[in-house]
Parts: C-alpha cells; sequence; structure tokens
C-alpha cells in the first residue's frame, strides 16, 4: 500500500522511504529482512516464500499517455487510425521497432539495415508463444532502395535525408542508400502476406510502437531505444515515475549477435 501510494503521487523511491518502512515496521515489532532477488522472482526467507509482483499500469494511466503521445503526432497522421486498428487486434502482444532492431549492431563500415536481423527478432518473438508479433517499419524501408544510416553511410548521409524530406524517390548509387536484395524483398512480402507488417510514416515509427503498448491488454514493444526525446516532452504532463515505470514494463530489450540470432529479453515480472 505504501508503495503503491508513492507510485501514485509520483514520489520517487529512495532509500530513506525504505528506512521509513523499515523503521515503522519495526515500531510494531515486524521482522525487517533484506534478500536477494532469485531468478525465480521471489524472495526466500526462513519464515515464508514471497512472490514479487507486477504492479501493471491502470487504464487510465494507459489512457493518460496514449493522448499524450497522440498530442505530438503531425497533421495528417494516421496513428490514432492505427490505434483504432490495434486495439480490435487482441492476439498481438509484442511489436517489434523495425528500423531500431534492422540497425542493431551494424555501426560499423560494412554495416547496412539488416531484414534478416528482424526477421530473427520476429522468430524470437513467436518462439516465446505468448501471440501475434507486429512488425512495424517506415515506408522509405519498403522500396527497392533504401537509406544506409549506419557508419558505411553517415558521411553521405545528409543528401538522403534531404532526399527522403523533400519526397523525391531514392534510386541505386545514390549517396547513403543500399539496394534491397531479393531475398529481402522475399522476407516483406512474406511478413506482409502473414498480416505481420504494418507501414508507418517515414520519422513517426516511433510512436507508433509506443501508442500499442498503451493498449487495454498486455503488449510490448520490442527495441533498444531509450527513448530519452519522447519522455523527456512528456514530463511536463505525466509525473516521471509512471513514465519509467511505463518504460520497464513494456519495452523489450534485444541481443542480436554476428550470426543474425536474436535473443528477446522481456521486463522483469515484478515491479
Amino acid at each position: 500500500t505504501v508503495l503503491r501510494d508513492l507510485a501514485q503521487q509520483g514520489t520517487l523511491l529512495e532509500m530513506r522511504h525504505l528506512h521509513e518502512i523499515r523503521d515503522a515496521g519495526q515500531a510494531q515489532g515486524w521482522v525487517v529482512e533484506r534478500w536477494r532477488v532469485g531468478s525465480s522472482m521471489t524472495a526466500p526467507s526462513l519464515r515464508f516464500l514471497a512472490a514479487l509482483q507486477l504492479l501493471p499500469l491502470e487504464p487510465a494511466e494507459k489512457q493518460a499517455i496514449r493522448e499524450q503521445l497522440l498530442r505530438r503526432q503531425p497533421e495528417g497522421c494516421g496513428l490514432r487510425q492505427f490505434c483504432e486498428w490495434f486495439d480490435l487486434r487482441k492476439g498481438c502482444r509484442l511489436v517489434v521497432d523495425g528500423p531500431n532492431v534492422g540497425y542493431c549492431g551494424q555501426n560499423h563500415p560494412d554495416g547496412r539495415f539488416s531484414y534478416a536481423q528482424i526477421e530473427a527478432v520476429r522468430r524470437a518473438c513467436q518462439d516465446q508463444g505468448e501471440g501475434e508479433v507486429l512488425i512495424l517499419l517506415p515506408r522509405r524501408y519498403l522500396g527497392t532502395v533504401i537509406p544506409n544510416h549506419t557508419m558505411m553511410g553517415c558521411k553521405k548521409l545528409k543528401e538522403s535525408r534531404e532526399a527522403i524530406t523533400n519526397g523525391v524517390e531514392l534510386v541505386a548509387g545514390m549517396p547513403g542508400t543500399s539496394v534491397v536484395t531479393s531475398q529481402e524483398r522475399e522476407l516483406v512480402e512474406k511478413w506482409r502476406r502473414d498480416g505481420e507488417l504494418y507501414e508507418c510514416e517515414d520519422e513517426l515509427d516511433d510512436l507508433y510502437f509506443l501508442t500499442a503498448t498503451t493498449t487495454a491488454f498486455d503488449v510490448r514493444a520490442v527495441t533498444n531505444d531509450l527513448l530519452r526525446d519522447h519522455l523527456a516532452h512528456m514530463e511536463d504532463a505525466i509525473c516521471p515515475q509512471l513514465l519509467r515505470r511505463w518504460q520497464h514494463q513494456h519495452m523489450a530489450r534485444v541481443e542480436i549477435s554476428s550470426d543474425s540470432k536474436a535473443v528477446v529479453q522481456n521486463p522483469p515480472s515484478f515491479s
């Protein structure tokens, strides 16, 4: 009860709060002990074996975050329509941040956007057996020539960025771009046929996967994005403690090996 009150008030839990709880408990005859949490997510004791519980976001808290995200969408964006569509897709539990996963570990001289990494993460998500997987990709990564935002393309990136912003079609040989292989095109078409791909506006993919996590059912975004900019923009309207709980509960991290094998690290199952 004490911890929930602190969270609802937006108060950061500090060591002094734990000391206050300890002192208050000892004054009432409690036995207060410190235990390291094991992989079973339990706190063992000679007196009990207590399973730690998740303190999930309330529906009103999710809705407040969603409204803040919707206010950030530019005019003409289809984010609200996506929310209405996604809210009906109750079987989906994991949403893949395509650009973030595609560039994961690719910042080296031979780096490029990797559809194979997205496929590896899709399979790793599927192997968890928790529900459907949805891949979010901006339109600029669904053509035959795509941007290359890695070390290899960074020196030539300005020209391709200006081309994308101005709506110029990317062509093979343009600085800061890569040509999509036939195998990669087949992967994209497979995702599309299987209903696992959602095409979103360029530069707005973050807003799409973030709003997906605010639906009524439990959805996690698979991304290594730390979301600093998004969190900073919302801290005036949403208390920082709530934003951190949302981030920690609904963002799954990913590790990808050099041979494109992926491991999805889900958030802890306790608060």
